[in-house]
């Protein structure tokens, strides 16, 4: 088991976020391969910045490559959001993906860029992967942690994957947990006891997409193809 003691510091009133400077933390990020990945992630940034709280986002970007590892960073605005980029290709982007701690101090190596250290709060989007390392970042700048669940799978996550229980710490220690959904938040505090917990759900309207419960027994369809010839 992973036991962490999280240095004191100061909580954020939720209440008043103007002028705050807030660093979004993402594996999801609208990208040359990609355009319309994470898509969300750039409007909240967006979002921020045009009500008065500057917003600029860390990218760490996990994907295969031809070596055993290689890691480049790159900085550039994008629809005037400032964005800093850790990218990471391997052989090996799976386990990386699934281990990230192992990339623990590879990001915390960059807590010390402007980008990142003038931040007033830190703001993952998931749990996982980049949750743990907006956690990470947070406890070495003494940076207050949000986090907002996206995740449909978190639950399971945190029930079968070994980085499950330091999942539970963080969601348990974050001084912000934000859920999109009332369901999600529900799925989670099954296995982590509530605190700090929001929901504020997507924009869509909930009369027409809402959960609804697979029936107990399904009945399965069989269709038949065939071709019938006639002797005689």
């Amino acid at each position: 088991m992973i036991k962490e003691v999280s240095p004191r510091r100061k909580k954020p009133d939720l209440k008043i976020m103007s002028s705050i400077t807030t660093l979004l933390v993402t594996c999801w990020f609208p990208n040359n391969d990609n355009p319309q990945w994470g898509t969300f992630v750039l409007d909240h940034a967006r979002s921020l910045s045009k009500s008065g709280s500057p917003a600029r986002v860390l990218f760490i970007h996990i994907h295969a490559g031809n070596t055993s590892f290689k890691l480049r960073e790159e900085s550039y605005e994008i629809k005037g959001i400032p964005v800093l980029k850790i990218e990471i290709t391997s052989r090996f982007w799976k386990f990386l993906y699934q281990w990230p701690l192992f990339l623990r101090r590879k990001i915390l190596q960059f807590s010390e860029k402007d980008l990142i250290a003038e931040a007033d709060l830190i703001h993952s989007h998931a749990l996982f992967p980049a949750g743990f390392f907006g956690w990470q970042l947070s406890r070495k700048l003494k940076k207050p942690f949000i986090l907002t669940e996206h995740w449909t799978r978190a639950a399971s996550f945190l029930s079968r994957h070994p980085l499950g229980s330091y999942g539970k710490m963080i969601y348990q220690k974050a001084d912000a947990v934000i859920f999109v959904s009332e369901y999600l938040k529900n799925e989670i505090t099954r296995l982590v006891k509530p605190k700090n917990f929001y929901v504020i759900p997507n924009p869509i309207d909930g009369t027409l997409f809402h959960y609804k419960p697979k029936p107990s027994f399904s009945p399965v369809q069989f269709t038949l193809i065939a071709f019938w010839k006639k002797n005689g």
